[in-house]
């Protein structure tokens, strides 16, 4: 972020690239303008709060302390950092160059000790951390369910709950069960089987007469010259 603060001005919005969430980023923004915030957290209640950044916050959204994956016995509140912050250009500024930072480590501790108006904003929607292959799973299957509020559509609808982009090639008695979504320039050989819960990526071969069901699948490199790609 310190690195790109000469392209900005005005506001930055920060989002972190292992989530999943449907933030609504205008109410962010509005919060952030009412209370004239120089910083804003985006903030989530979980149930097990062990794994994340606690952060507390005083009755009018004021941060108060931040409270790093702490143990059972020191759990305050169930609202953690949930990895979307708008800053003022002068915070991002404001962060050391030329060598490694952490915004939740030295940042934002930073403005807390300062004094600078640092608020937490709480958002009830959707929020998912996928920064493992289980949750980044998880994640694409929710989408799938409609759990997710997002204006994204897969193009070419299959039918109510199964999509596949226009140029995917589906041979003789292949069989889609939704819900799944079939990325661009995929082939189903024939009687192959897709779904339910599946998501190929671009580019993939489900050969003839497989079944891919309950998983996410892309495509791979060919192990020689000439081969197609297989999921």
């Amino acid at each position: 972020m310190r690195n790109a603060v000469d392209l900005v001005e005005g506001l930055v919005v920060v989002l972190n690239g292992d989530i999943l969430a449907d933030v609504n980023l205008t109410a962010m923004l509005r919060f952030h303008v009412e209370r004239a915030s120089r910083a804003t957290i985006y903030l989530t209640r979980v149930a097990d709060p062990t794994q994340y950044g606690l952060v507390e916050l005083a009755p009018d959204g004021a941060v108060k302390a931040f409270i790093e994956k702490p143990e059972a016995g020191r759990i305050t509140t169930d609202t953690i950092n949930a990895g979307a912050y708008v800053l003022d250009r002068s915070v991002v500024a404001a962060i050391p160059g030329g060598r490694a930072v952490s915004i939740e480590r030295e940042t934002f501790p930073g403005l807390l000790r300062d004094g600078v108006p640092f608020y937490g904003w709480v958002h009830d929607g959707y929020w998912l951390d996928i920064g493992n292959p289980a949750k980044y799973r998880q994640g694409q299957l929710d989408l799938l369910a409609g759990k997710v509020a997002t204006d994204v559509k897969p193009p070419g609808r299959v039918d109510g709950h199964g999509a596949a982009a226009p140029d995917v090639h589906m041979a003789s008695g292949v069989t889609v069960a939704p819900p799944c979504v079939i990325g661009a320039g995929s082939r189903l050989e024939r009687g192959s089987r897709v779904g339910p819960n599946a998501v190929l990526g671009a580019g993939c071969v489900i050969g003839a007469g497989a079944t891919v069901e309950e998983s996410l699948s892309r495509a791979v490199a060919p192990a020689s010259a000439g081969a197609g790609t297989r999921a």
